[in-house]
C-alpha cells in the first residue's frame, strides 16, 4: 500500500480531504452568491453575466464536472468517516450525554448534508437542465438580434412562487449552518488552529454562514417583495 493510499484511508487523511473539499465548496458558494447578487444591480447585468458564462462552452462543463467531483468526494469521505467512527466504537456508551456541539455535529451536519444533496439534484434539474418547472426555464429574449436564454426572467418567475421561494430560503439556512459549523472544524483538521487565534477561527464559520444566508435569502425575498422585477 502506497503512502498516498495509507494517508487517504487514515482518519487524519479523510478529515483533511473533507476540509479541503469543504473549503472549496465554501469558496464556490461565496462566488456563486456574489454573481447572483447582480440581480440587484440590474437584470441586464445579470443576463450579461449568464451569457458570458454560457459563452465558455465546453470549459463551463469542465468546471461543472470539477465541482460535481468535489461534491461527490466530500459526500463519500463523510460516509467513510462515519463508517470508520462506528467501526472504532461498535458498542455505544451505556450512559450517553452528548455536548451541544456534538449534537450539532451529528444532527445538523448529517441532516443538512442529506437535504443539500437532494437540493443540488433539484437545483440542477431546475436551473441548469430545465427538467422541472419548464415554464420558468423556457424563456428567451433578443439581444443584438440574437435570441438568448432570459436567465433573470427564469429566476424571477421561479421565485414568484411562494413555495419555491420559501423552500429555497429554508434550504439556504441548512446550507449556511452546514458550512458555518464545517468551516471552524476544517481549520482544525488542516492544523491551522493556534491558541492565539482560535477565538477568531471559531467566529469565522458563523460569520461566514450568516453573511452567506443573508446574500442568498435576499434574492427570493427581493423577488417576492418586487425589489427585483
Amino acid at each position: 500500500m502506497s503512502w498516498l493510499s495509507r494517508y487517504l484511508n487514515s482518519s487524519l487523511g479523510m478529515k483533511q480531504v473533507m476540509a479541503l473539499t469543504g473549503l472549496g465548496l465554501s469558496l464556490f458558494a461565496l462566488i456563486h452568491m456574489l454573481s447572483h447578487l447582480q440581480l440587484f444591480i440590474s437584470l441586464k447585468a445579470y443576463n450579461d453575466y449568464a451569457a458570458g458564462m454560457q459563452s465558455l462552452g465546453g470549459l463551463l462543463w469542465v468546471a461543472r464536472g470539477g465541482l460535481l467531483f468535489i461534491v461527490l468526494v466530500h459526500i463519500l469521505t463523510a460516509f467513510r468517516l462515519i463508517s470508520a467512527n462506528r467501526a472504532a466504537r461498535p458498542q455505544g456508551y451505556k450512559i450517553f450525554k452528548p455536548e451541544r456541539s456534538k449534537f450539532y455535529s451529528r444532527g445538523i451536519m448529517t441532516l443538512s448534508g442529506l437535504l443539500l444533496l437532494a437540493f443540488i439534484v433539484f437545483h440542477i434539474l431546475h436551473f441548469t437542465t430545465g427538467t422541472v418547472m419548464t415554464e420558468a426555464f423556457d424563456q428567451h429574449h433578443v439581444v443584438n438580434g440574437v435570441s438568448q436564454h432570459n436567465v433573470s426572467a427564469m429566476v424571477i418567475t421561479s421565485f414568484l412562487n411562494p413555495l419555491v421561494a420559501i423552500g429555497y430560503v429554508v434550504l439556504m439556512g441548512f446550507l449556511c449552518m452546514h458550512l458555518a459549523h464545517g468551516m471552524s472544524s476544517w481549520f482544525q483538521s488542516l492544523g491551522l488552529n493556534h491558541p492565539k487565534y482560535n477565538g477568531v477561527i471559531k467566529k469565522v464559520g458563523p460569520i461566514f454562514g450568516v453573511l452567506l444566508f443573508i446574500g442568498y435569502a435576499s434574492i427570493p425575498i427581493g423577488v417576492l417583495a418586487q425589489v427585483i422585477k
